[in-house]
This record gives structure tokens, C-alpha cells and sequence, in this order.
């Protein structure tokens, strides 16, 4: 993550989705994938905290992070993931509010770039990253950019309590097994998902939307770069993994 260069300043919308990375075993095929599917330019962000981490540009703007599996993750034989970030006014004080509520702090609160950033997983074992640094907001509508946010798990109420403790998020019914996660103002930050093990698999997660803009010819995108596209999709969206292996949804933005 780079705040210096984003173009939002996540300060000024607390417990709010503002960036995704991911951890991949072969950054260079990553590269590659996700420059051939959308289009993304790729940058060094230089030494310090940010190690080996890359940057995605699409038409000038952040669009995503990536860096080298830790060795850490790589020893427990940790899949790839695509990581989603929400932006908190004080890490510290979100990690304890997270803990009260039956979450677990995977890494505490540590300095990175202009603020800290903590690994979080709520009672579901679905887990998150928050970073208190402002400066960072990789969200939009255009092809390439991370359009929304969905957690998916099979019963949403196990998670009600912990993010409305730890975000202030009320959850809200929408049907079909759906459920928005309204802030303060009543904007829906993300949405949830309850979906059985069948079409899940046998983790909870926030899975990534990207936008694009024709499904059919990013699904050919996917395939063709040696990438899955799991079928049938609905009309306007699929998942879809990379030849690494890591998912992430392909939806189709309004025209």
C-alpha cells in the first residue's frame, strides 16, 4: 500500500474498504495475468516497510498492491489470497474493540507507512487488514478497480455483533441470503453473503469484486491466460482465479 500516491484520503472515511493485495508464490506471473485481464501497470514502491511490494496502476490511479508470499505464511503452505484493507481512525483501539467481540488478532498493530496496519479475523475465521494511515482509497467503478466488498460464510449472524462492535456496522436483510452492512450514514460499506460448504468451500472470507467492462471477454481474459472462470456465472458476475491460484470476482460495472 502507497499512501503518498493515492488520490483519497482514507482519514476521512474511518471503517471504510480502501484497498486489496495480494500475496502470491510467483509475483512475476501475477504480473502478468493481471496486466493482460486489466490492464495494470506495475510499480516498485521502494525499500523500507515496503519490502518487495508492487503497486498496480490503471490509467494513473492505484488499482491494487502486491507482494511476495512471507515465509512465514509460505512454511504453513498458506494458499494465495487477495487481502481486503478497511480504513479504521486508530488500529490499536479497533484490534481491542475486535478482540472484545470474539475476533482475533492475527498480527497486532504495527507501524507501517504513515500509520499501522493489523491482521484481523472476525469469529467466522474471515479475515481482514486495517490501517489507520489515511491517503489510501483504490475503490472505483472503471475496468480494473476494486468495486465492492463481500463476505461470504453461512450464517451471517455468527457475525453480526463483532462488526457492529468493531465498525459500528449495522446489518440489514436484503434477501436471498444477503445482508448490507450500513455505516453510520447508512451507506452500505459491504455486503454479506450466506452461501452452504458446497459452492463456498470450507473457509469463510471477503472475497474482492473488480470491475470490468464486458464479463464475457474478461472471462476469455482469464481462461485464455491460463487463469479458471467457474461456470455458470450469473449474468453480470463470476468468480475467477488466476494461474496462481488465488479468486477474486469479475463483475461486470453498469453501463
Amino acid at each position: 500500500m502507497t499512501p503518498n500516491r493515492a488520490h483519497t484520503d482514507g482519514a476521512k472515511m474511518p471503517c471504510a474498504f480502501v484497498w486489496a493485495d495480494l500475496s502470491s508464490y510467483n509475483a512475476a506471473e501475477a504480473e502478468s495475468f493481471y496486466s493482460a485481464l486489466f490492464g495494470w501497470q506495475w510499480h516498485k514502491a521502494g525499500g523500507g516497510d515496503y519490502g518487495d511490494y508492487r503497486y498496480a496502476l490503471k490509467d494513473g490511479e492505484e488499482a491494487a498492491g502486491l507482494y511476495t508470499m512471507p515465509e512465514k505464511f509460505a512454511q504453513i503452505k498458506m494458499p494465495p489470497f487477495w487481502m481486503s484493507h478497511i480504513a479504521v481512525a486508530d488500529a490499536a483501539q479497533t484490534a481491542a474493540l475486535a478482540e472484545q467481540s470474539g475476533g482475533k488478532v492475527e498480527v497486532r498493530p504495527t507501524p507501517f507507512a504513515n500509520g499501522s496496519i493489523a491482521l484481523i479475523r472476525d469469529p467466522s475465521g474471515a479475515g481482514f487488514t486495517i490501517y489507520d494511515g489515511g491517503g489510501v482509497n483504490c475503490k472505483g467503478k472503471s475496468h480494473g478497480k476494486m468495486s465492492w466488498n463481500e463476505l461470504f460464510l453461512p450464517d451471517a449472524q455468527e457475525v453480526r455483533a463483532f462488526y457492529k462492535t468493531t465498525f459500528n456496522w449495522q446489518m440489514q436483510a436484503s434477501g436471498g441470503g444477503q445482508f448490507k452492512l450500513l455505516d453510520e450514514t447508512d451507506t452500505c460499506a459491504a455486503t454479506i453473503q450466506e452461501a452452504p460448504d458446497a459452492p463456498r468451500g470450507n473457509k469463510q472470507y471477503w472475497a474482492i469484486h473488480f470491475a470490468v467492462d464486458s464479463l464475457k471477454a474478461a472471462c476469455e481474459k482469464v481462461t485464455t491466460n491460463g487463469g479458471k472462470v467457474w461456470s455458470p456465472h450469473t449474468p453480470d458476475k463470476t468468480f475467477a482465479a488466476s494461474p496462481g491460484g488465488e479468486f477474486f470476482i469479475l463483475a461486470e460495472r453498469e453501463s
